[in-house]
């Protein structure tokens, strides 16, 4: 029996995939355990797509060593859709990787991407990347408790 597990575990890490030109098939990981110089970028999706872990839909993966992100490409939209919707299914990852594991969406002109699960149509760039923008900046918290920032009284 051939299992889907199996399958990934046996291929290696395209070049370039469908994920590589639609945002909402992408999703960031950040890990210090991405800084290590001696795993090759084969081994990390190696491991990602093996039983122990089981990232369900990943095609692609992209490593920044520097930077220790993973950038994970997904087959379709519903693959990243579940992925980054579905915090319980993280578990696993967090036990290999450690517990600093940070899961990101990724941006497009300064907006968040939204992640959905219908298909997408050729020749035509995904509508859901431009309907999230970043949030500002908080306030400092310093700024919040000045004495010109207080108000006193009904005067």
């Amino acid at each position: 029996m051939f299992t889907r597990s199996q399958a990934a575990a046996q291929r290696g890490n395209p070049v370039e995939c469908a994920g590589c030109h639609h945002p909402c098939q992408q999703v960031n990981l950040h890990s210090p355990a991405f800084g290590n110089d001696e795993t090759n970028v084969d081994s990390w999706f190696q491991l990602l797509t093996s039983s122990t872990v089981g990232i369900a839909g990943l095609r692609h993966i992209v490593v920044e060593q520097d930077a220790r992100v993973c950038h994970l490409h997904f087959a379709t939209p519903a693959s990243a859709y579940f992925f980054f919707h579905s915090p319980h299914r993280r578990g696993p990852l967090r036990a290999v990787l450690g517990n600093m594991t940070i899961v990101q969406s990724t941006s497009v002109n300064h907006r968040w991407t939204r992640y959905h699960q219908g298909r997408h149509y050729p020749g035509q760039p995904c509508h859901h990347n431009y309907d999230v923008p970043v949030p500002p900046p908080s306030v400092p918290y310093y700024h919040r408790h000045h004495r010109h920032r207080r108000r006193r009284g009904g005067n």
